[in-house]
């Protein structure tokens, strides 16, 4: 396809391939910044796919010789340059794709011929203007829509993502076969003309992410379209069907079913046959809570099977107590299933076995108040959740018991449950307790659910030590505990913790043992939101492994010493800190020091004399600190200090600007 083919030009080289039909030049990235003009030789040419030519910058002006042409993909070309011009004689198109052609209206005062050309596709089935860039004039592309006056073919249109556009032109009412209109995540979009509700042939719209859209008008005068991805099942208006059945033909990658309650008999459902939208990969069931039904969940769920090519099912709402088959052997239906969440489901007493879904990697449960216990049930079998990556408990408030093991033999052996587990969140699960040890997991996030920082008992789990081993944690965040931080037994038996951040927490006061637990940390983010005044614990300074220090909300007092001692802190953020008015003075010796952030400290006025031995200091940002006037004496020292950011600080602001103090701060390379 180029012309440097040694000793012999494009015609020579694609001459002989003048009865060529089928031409399919898609890359993920193409460096090509032009096409031959010898390409106008394909006179036979029906399918043409240049997509993903990302640098290519114009066609040739033979294109439009290639009047057979029915299939065009340029879609992620980005850089080309007058493709509407070079579309008007290629009157067979029948499928037109220019997603992500950014410089379709390259010339604003141009609008008319570009109009005019496309206009000239009258046999045009598929249309895909999505995502054409924000760059354009709103006027501009609203004004480009209007070629859709002619394509009196137009099946399929898709304009997603184009977030510019806001209404759509009063011309759309004439595309009497339009059947699939996608408007995805156009989210400035407002208004539709009404009249398209009277097209007749019109049965999708996809309006997700647009939150400023209103379609009742247009539905109340198509009773027959449907909205998409989230289908609301409702009743027909002598209530004895639902529209559930309209979703008989939608294959798409995501369809949520919502109002499931609203079924009025298992034959609805089977006429849909779920099982066999191969296109569908996430898939989300709900019912409304306290809703009446006419047909009982589980029978209802029983209909919905899944394809097997479902990577995303999430259910909600469902009011059954035991689930139907095909969930209970969900392992044969879904292998291909990576993620799946269940919620408000109130009457389930056990969990279905999905430990044996081969790619499972996040699993969610939440808001299931008759689960009070998970163990081996969970598993299914032996070697369970081989991939599972995340775990999230949420709102299980009778939850009590999690048996991390599972016994896998006869002689008492036990394993995992998730062997390769790299998070675990539990929030808002006050009764639960783990046993006999916490899991393998690199990161720990936990909220409102004391017994599981504090129920470990010192001689069980003395006893499993051998067995379980000490998980090697990476980061453990924990919010909004009610009981006093010695009482953490959990961080006892958590080994090589590097990152610690404690949210909304008063009682820091802590134990030896503690401490210990504590000597490996290196990051550290204490933040106190919901208590009104909360001093800094004295024993940071026992943390001498400390490269990372972020304190927001916190009583920081002059005298504080302990800071002293974290010679290996890198980076210092305090932040919220309403009552300080001087830095601490211990802080002169943070000689490690690389980065100093201060924000929303209204009261700080001063800095400590010795600010000028921070040495290592190689970035200073204040933000919103109106108090302070100047920099401290010594700043001058800071040889290494190669960026200031100072925004909100008038003062400050007006300090910086005097020209001797310029010359104290010559060194620095970036102020903003």
């Amino acid at each position: 396809m180029c012309s440097y083919i040694h000793g012999r030009s494009e015609v020579d080289v694609l001459g002989t391939l003048t009865k060529l039909e089928y031409l399919n030049l898609s890359s993920e990235y193409c460096h090509i910044k032009r096409l031959p003009e010898a390409l106008g030789i394909f006179s036979n040419l029906k399918y043409l796919n240049l997509s993903g030519f990302q640098q290519l910058e114009e066609l040739p002006t033979s294109f439009g010789n290639i009047r057979s042409l029915m299939h065009l993909d340029l879609s992620h070309c980005s850089a080309v340059k007058g493709i509407p011009e070079a579309m008007g004689s290629l009157t067979s198109l029948q499928f037109l794709n220019l997603s992500e052609c950014h410089n379709i209206f390259e010339n604003d005062l141009d609008i008319e011929t570009k109009v005019e050309a496309i206009s000239n596709l009258n046999k045009l089935q598929y249309l895909n203007l999505s995502k054409l860039g924000d760059e354009h004039k709103t006027s501009t592309f609203e004004s480009f829509l209007d070629c859709m006056k002619t394509l009196s073919n137009l099946e399929h249109l898709d304009l997603s993502g184009n977030e510019i556009l806001t209404s759509l032109p009063d011309c759309f009412s004439r595309l009497r076969k339009l059947h699939t209109l996608d408007l995805s995540w156009c989210t400035n979009l407002q208004t539709i003309p009404a009249s398209i509700g009277q097209t007749d042939s019109l049965k999708y719209i996809h309006n997700i992410g647009c939150p400023f859209l209103k379609l009742s008008t247009v539905f109340h005068l198509n009773k027959g379209l449907v909205a998409l991805p989230h289908f609301m099942v409702h009743l027909n208006d002598d209530s004895s069907c639902s529209n559930i059945v309209q979703l008989k033909d939608v294959n798409i990658p995501m369809l949520e079913i919502s109002s499931l309650e609203n079924v009025r008999s298992v034959k609805e459902v089977q006429i849909i046959r779920l099982v066999e939208k191969q296109r569908v990969k996430r898939l989300i069931l709900e019912w409304t809570k306290d809703s009446e039904r006419s047909v009982e969940d589980v029978e209802v769920l029983g209909e919905l099977i899944p394809p097997r090519t479902l990577m995303m099912l999430d259910i909600a709402g469902y009011n059954g107590s035991k689930f139907p088959d095909w969930i209970m052997g969900m392992a044969s239906y879904l292998p291909n299933l990576v993620r799946m969440n269940l919620t408000g489901i109130p009457n389930c007493i056990s969990l279905p076995p999905l430990g044996q879904l081969p790619n499972l990697e996040e699993l969610s449960l939440e808001q299931m108040r008759s689960i009070v216990k998970i163990d081996g049930g969970l598993c299914g079998g032996p070697r369970p959740f081989p991939r599972l990556k995340g775990f999230y408990l949420r709102y299980m408030k009778n939850l009590e018991i999690w048996n991390t093991t599972y016994s896998c033999s006869g002689e008492g052996m036990s394993e995992f449950m998730f062997p390769s587990l790299c998070e675990v969140h539990i929030d808002c699960c006050p009764k639960l307790r783990l046993t006999p040890c916490p899991p393998i997991t690199e990161k720990w996030v936990i909220a409102e659910s004391d017994g599981v920082m504090s129920s470990w008992e010192e001689s069980v789990l003395g006893t499993t030590v051998a067995f379980c081993s000490l998980p090697a944690v990476t980061a453990m965040d924990v919010r909004r505990c009610n009981v006093p931080m010695r009482e953490w037994r959990l961080l006892h038996h958590l080994s090589s913790i590097e990152v610690l951040c404690i949210r909304d927490f008063s009682d820091l006061a802590i134990s030896a043992e503690t401490i210990q637990a504590l000597s490996s940390l290196q990051s550290l983010r204490l933040d106190n939101y919901r208590w009104k005044v909360v001093k800094l614990p004295d024993w940071l300074g026992h943390l001498t492994s400390l490269k990372e220090l972020e304190i927001c909300c916190y009583e920081v007092e002059a005298s504080l010493e302990s800071i002293k001692h974290l010679t290996s802190l890198k980076k210092l953020s305090l932040s919220d800190c309403e009552a300080m008015t001087t830095l601490p003075h211990s802080m002169e010796d943070l000689t490690s020091l690389e980065e100093l952030t201060i924000v929303s400290c209204p009261d700080l006025i001063d800095f400590p004399e010795g600010m000028g031995r921070l040495t290592s200091l190689n970035k200073l940002e204040i933000r919103h600190c109106e108090s302070i006037k100047s920099l401290p004496n010594g700043i001058e020292n800071l040889t290494r200090l190669a960026y200031i950011r100072i925004i909100g600080c008038p003062e400050l602001q007006h300090w910086y600007e005097l020209e001797g103090n310029k010359k104290k701060l010559a060194n620095v390379e970036k102020l903003v």
